[in-house]
């Protein structure tokens, strides 16, 4: 596996920040790897797998960007793509100062916590901002330390528990790997070997949440990285991520994040910056 990142977007003695992109993609588990610092990912694009091998059990992970992930000092994981494709995360490193300051246990952190719309526009803003160097440093802290909050405070993502629900698992893989077609909740259930009323009762008592809206979180997450990169055609953007048409994806996105597609085409502007400071506090 290999992993690209450039200078780190935030290096203050507490976090260090880094964009990572995964450029290799290979299908099974990788060999054993260990975190040299406790660190908080935050995956923006791709879906990846990690496990945690354990005396009495492994955790693992379906890693999308709908959850974040903490990868502990010294735990050692596997990661594999079985979607194939690269992907793209916030890497978030804890120094020990930060751990002690913060009171945080990482024995007790979540493996996985659920993220949602306001966190991930948060933090794709913030990584913005920091990589134009229009964010004072005291702000990019700041931020972290409550992005930080926030994910600890999260629901534990369902597929981190001891026993992994494959059902669960496997719609999660079959969902992203299909996310522009406009599958029925019959079309689903063929896919994974499962009669619909079951599988969507299921799903939702794993995870919390309906199939149709974790459907919906990924494809609005798809749909953000790909403006953020230039994406300008938005007719073709709505139909490859399965949106009925401009207006249902431009309608979506404001519904979920506040704001139209074009305010993700631009750098953050000085109010976001003034944001930043309290919008997870509340």
């Amino acid at each position: 596996m290999a992993l690209v990142h450039g200078p780190p977007l935030l290096d203050d003695g507490w976090f260090r920040l880094l964009d990572v992109r995964c450029v290799a993609d290979p299908p099974r588990l990788s060999a054993l790897e260990e975190p040299p610092a406790l660190t908080l990912v935050l995956p923006l694009r791709g879906t990846f797998i990690r496990q945690v091998p354990r005396l009495r059990h492994s955790s693992e992970i379906v890693a999308d960007p709908t959850v974040a992930l903490f990868f502990r000092e010294g735990e050692a994981y596997r990661v594999a793509h079985p979607l194939g494709g690269a992907d793209r995360s916030l890497d978030l490193t804890i120094r020990s100062v930060a751990i002690d300051a913060l009171g945080l246990r990482p024995a007790d952190l979540p493996d996985a916590a659920s993220t949602d719309a306001a966190t991930d526009v948060l933090v794709r803003r913030w990584a913005t901002a920091a990589a134009g160097g229009d964010l004072d440093p005291l702000v990019a802290g700041e931020v972290a330390v409550a992005i930080v909050d926030r994910v600890v405070r999260r629901p534990r993502d369902a597929t981190a528990q001891r026993d992994v629900d494959r059902l669960v698992y496997q719609t999660r893989l079959t969902v992203t790997e299909r996310l522009g077609d406009r599958l029925t909740l019959p079309d689903l259930g063929r896919l994974v070997g499962c009669s619909p009323f079951h599988l969507a009762r299921r799903f939702r008592a794993a995870t919390g949440t309906s199939i149709h809206r974790y459907r919906t979180r990924l494809r609005v997450r798809a749909a953000l990285e790909r403006i953020a990169d230039g994406e300008r055609d938005l007719a073709g953007l709505a139909i490859d991520l399965g949106f009925a048409d401009h207006s249902h994806l431009t309608t979506t996105l404001r519904r979920n994040t506040g704001r139209p597609p074009s305010a993700f085409r631009l750098p953050p502007t000085a109010g976001e910056l003034r944001e930043m400071r309290t919008i997870l506090q509340a």
